[in-house]
């Protein structure tokens, strides 16, 4: 089931919770891959200060004001993008940063037939290519480069 964006239009602590366990699929190219959602963190709103909202609204941080739903990806350190997905009301700028998830064994993925991975998932024939078990993807920077997420999508 795909979740409908009222889904997103709730508490962010709730949201937060509610992801985890769900499916992110991402087709890339004909290649589909899921991926189980095991470690969110929540935002919300202007006071917290952990939040790029806390500085107020900017071009930057425009997004998270928008519509529940919407991925909001930004770039850290000059080099990595990490993957949110902005909750709550519009002009209320709360998100939900998805921090690590596993992906599954009938994924292509899983299989070696990824196009240009990198690291240790270039193929199942490195020795350090995990078998038998979920590819854990622990870090937003690990998940956008893998799963190629970046601010065009």
């Amino acid at each position: 089931m795909i979740l409908p964006r009222k889904f997103f239009n709730r508490d962010t602590l709730k949201v937060a919770q509610e992801l985890l366990g769900c499916i992110l699929v991402r087709k890339i190219g004909k290649q589909v891959v899921k991926a189980v959602i095991t470690e969110t963190e929540a935002y919300k709103g202007e006071n917290d200060l952990a939040s790029h909202a806390s500085k107020g609204r900017t071009p930057r941080t425009e997004l998270m004001f928008g519509e529940a739903g919407y991925a909001y990806i930004y770039l850290i350190y000059g080099m990595y993008h990490c993957f949110n997905i902005v909750t709550e009301k519009k002009d209320y700028p709360a998100a939900v940063l998805i921090r690590s998830v596993e992906i599954t064994e009938n994924s292509p993925f899983r299989k070696g037939r990824w196009p240009k991975a990198r690291g240790i998932f270039k193929s199942p024939s490195n020795p350090s290519f995990p078998k038998g078990e979920a590819i854990k993807l622990n870090g937003p920077g690990k998940i956008c480069r893998e799963l190629k997420i970046e601010k065009e999508l």
